[in-house]
């Protein structure tokens, strides 16, 4: 976990951004996935599976956590960290710049400029999430956890940042930073983060999904 919070004398509001399909066009985790595929590090069959598990969680079928899991475990168990984590930085070198979503960034740029906290709730793999939250030179980041074993190979998800943990998370946030409901803006395009939505003074809809579009008009909240 990353955090400059406390070396910070800032105006006492945060601004907390999801980063799939909001601060980035595109699920930075699955196109990781088509990445190491075009370099003949991921078989068709790995990716077939990527892919299904994918659509599945798309529609419904398939929890987050069910997704992580099957996931970690078709691809990412016993590989070495190191090579996936030069993986991941020549990937978002190649592909960060061009799937930025500029109506979130403007966002994130102004909040920055008026000298805000910001901050990075993920639940895609922190090996993405901590060089991508170095991108937009966030205050604070937190993601789903993949630990190392003693030879540095993944062994297992030590955390995933789902919608309960983002709410852990940013009630820890609210205690040391000493702010309020009113003080908290989120952006997200995922009903999985009403949780999360509900906690803020401000909530607002990145390209929201179907079920968060209509949450939205409901509670006239906010969408870009």
């Amino acid at each position: 976990m990353k955090t400059r919070l406390s070396n910070c004398k800032r105006k006492n509001k945060l601004f907390l951004f999801d980063l799939d399909h909001t601060l980035i066009k595109v699920n930075c985790s699955f196109y990781f996935g088509i990445f190491l595929f075009k370099k003949k590090l991921l078989s068709f069959t790995c990716m077939l599976r990527l892919a299904s598990l994918y659509a599945m969680h798309k529609l419904g079928i398939l929890n987050l956590k069910s997704l992580h899991k099957g996931t970690f475990n078709h691809f990412f168990s016993g590989l070495p960290a190191n090579t996936v984590e030069q993986h991941a930085t020549q990937f978002l070198a190649e592909i960060l710049p061009k799937y930025i979503y500029q109506p979130a960034l403007v966002k994130l740029q102004e909040a920055k400029k008026n000298g805000y906290y910001t901050a990075i709730l993920s639940s895609s793999p922190d090996f993405l999430v901590d060089k991508i939250a170095d991108f937009f030179n966030v205050d604070f980041w937190d993601s789903t956890i993949y630990q190392k074993n003693k030879c540095n190979h993944f062994s297992h998800i030590a955390h995933l940042m789902d919608a309960d943990l983002k709410v852990q998370t940013l009630l820890q946030m609210m205690k040391d930073l000493n702010l309020e409901q009113k003080d908290i803006t989120v952006y997200t395009d995922s009903y999985l983060d009403l949780p999360l939505m509900k906690m803020a003074g401000q909530s607002v809809g990145v390209n929201p999904d179907r079920r968060l579009k209509a949450i939205c008009q409901q509670s006239q909240w906010p969408v870009i």
